[in-house]
């Protein structure tokens, strides 16, 4: 991640008492949305001792299902002799993260195995809640070995952490709740993947991979280059978000814009209501000061806003469109 700098800005006693004054005034009228991801380490960041190479350090807290291994991890703290764990070259091809310094990747079809049983698992910081919509989010890029492409990706949430032994991994795909399309994910850069689902209740833990067996993970597959013995795909998973998608409802009633999650790590999304703004609208983020941090275009109603560069503390969001302005304020950990 790069340095976070602060620069020393030398306001006048006026200057001071604006800022303050305008800090204090959008605090009162700003409803804070305090959106907890509830996916530990969803940044992959956080792994044990690396002195034996990455995969034995492993990203902290994700595992495999029962019977199945825990999800390969690559980390910039790979030393010489562990190469196919480094970052960015590894035994899957070349990628930087898409945040910080490592992801997990794993293999989602391997021919003649047609699929290998390869996923990733976590156990949420807290149950789901019955008939609450969560909103799940991550990124994946393409490994370059890849022979072949998965067209599909699955969330699948449970009470339990799951049981894949014996196969019975088999009928996954029936009940995961999430189907993600992965046909436009290529090994360029990192592809948004995003989708939601209402709970039950009480579910525990989360597994992605992709959960096809057998004919269907042949037709799920697209074909690419042929670089080996092996037919494989491999995908990078990095910064996993779930979260309920209401929060942050009633702040962008009144502000017109939502922002989430908050408080944010590396990344803030910033959604539009569209009845009131339209693409091309101006935003900037500024901080306690009043000082502009990053500034630029909306181009969707929904924009990633890259906040790696940011010191922790409060900032504010705002957003001019068509002479209005809605502001609303977040904080960066």
């Amino acid at each position: 991640k790069g340095a976070c700098r602060r620069e020393n800005v030398h306001y006048s006693i006026l200057q001071g008492m604006i800022v303050r004054h305008l800090a204090i005034a959008l605090l009162l009228v700003c409803t804070s949305s305090h959106a907890q991801n509830l996916v530990p380490n969803g940044d992959f960041e956080a792994h044990g001792d690396c002195s034996n190479g990455p995969l034995s350090a492993g990203a902290s807290g994700w595992i495999g299902p029962e019977c199945r291994l825990n999800p390969p991890y690559f980390n910039v703290c790979a030393t010489q002799d562990h190469p196919l764990e480094d970052v960015p070259s590894n035994r899957y091809g070349s990628q930087w993260p898409h945040s910080g310094e490592g992801y997990i990747g794993f293999l989602t079809f391997m021919h003649p195995f047609a699929n290998p049983g390869w996923y990733a698992t976590i156990e949420l910081d807290s149950m789901l809640s019955s008939g609450v919509e969560y909103c799940l989010r991550f990124w994946v890029s393409l490994g370059d070995t890849s022979d072949v492409r998965s067209n599909t990706l699955h969330a699948y949430l449970t009470h339990v952490r799951p049981i894949a032994c014996s196969e019975r991994d088999t009928a996954w795909a029936n009940f995961a709740q999430i189907t993600f399309d992965a046909s436009q994910i290529d090994t360029s850069s990192w592809t948004l993947m995003e989708g939601s689902f209402v709970a039950d209740g009480n579910e525990k833990f989360l597994t992605l991979g992709n959960m096809f067996h057998g004919m269907n993970s042949y037709m799920d597959t697209t074909n690419l280059v042929y670089n080996g013995e092996l037919i494989e795909c491999a995908f990078y998973f990095d910064d996993v978000y779930l979260g309920p998608c209401d929060v942050g409802v009633e702040e962008a009633s009144m502000t017109g814009i939502r922002v989430y999650p908050n408080p944010a790590a590396d990344v803030l999304y910033v959604d539009l209501l569209q009845e009131q703004i339209g693409a091309g609208a101006q935003l900037e983020i500024f901080d306690a000061l009043g000082k502009v941090q990053r500034s630029g275009q909306l181009n969707s109603a929904r924009e990633a806003v890259d906040l790696s560069a940011l010191c922790s503390g409060i900032y504010w969001v705002r957003v001019l469109a068509e002479g209005r302005t809605f502001t609303t304020q977040f904080s960066k950990e």
